[in-house]
């Protein structure tokens, strides 16, 4: 028989090998809960930082303002200020400044133990795909957790990208592009 050299090359594809028994995979209501949790203490640092420090800013000029005798009949507006914050570069460098103690803390988590603070309070890691150790800072933090944020600024592209937990391996797109997987963790 001749071989035909125009015909496409006949390649088998790439077959995932099974995970070893010892290897179980986070469920998808696990990680679910945990983006929630890490979400919400993001927010925290979010709101505190963008309500709070104006308000704390105009407490400190209006004390300045004023003599000090004067301080016990002030009154403070405290619900206007809280409702209608200003933003100023100084509120804005306060919520950077606590937006990054945030993301120091996670990054820190993520680079010792694979965990943020939400897949750690449900016993869940993020480990290497092809060899289920700790990736690296650069590997976690650098691609997939900024890759997240990244995601964010693009209109409905968040919602696709979680859609892919839906498949039989369980991974997002960012767990594909970053080669990490989520498992629960035993020890």
């Amino acid at each position: 028989m001749v071989e035909n050299p125009y015909a496409s090359s006949v390649t088998p594809l790439k077959q995932e090998a099974p995970l070893p028994p010892e290897i179980v995979l986070a469920s998808r209501v696990k990680r679910l809960i945990a983006r929630i949790v890490d979400s919400f203490v993001e927010g925290i640092f979010f709101w505190l930082c963008v309500l709070l420090f104006p308000v704390i800013r105009d407490a400190q000029n209006r004390v300045i303002e004023n003599s000090l005798s004067d301080v016990e009949n002030m009154e403070f507006d405290f619900w206007t200020d809280l409702v209608l914050p200003t933003f100023t570069a100084e509120s804005v460098a306060f919520w950077l400044i606590g937006i990054g103690i945030t993301f120091i803390c996670q990054a820190y988590l993520l680079a010792r133990y694979g965990q943020t603070i939400g897949k750690r309070m449900l016993k869940i890691r993020i480990v290497k795909h092809d060899s289920y150790r700790t990736p690296t800072l650069t590997r976690s933090f650098g691609i997939r957790e900024c890759g997240i944020y990244l995601l964010y600024w693009i209109p409905f592209l968040p919602v696709i990208e979680v859609l892919w937990i839906f498949g039989e391996q369980r991974r997002c797109l960012h767990d594909l592009w970053s080669g990490t997987i989520v498992i629960d963790d035993l020890n």
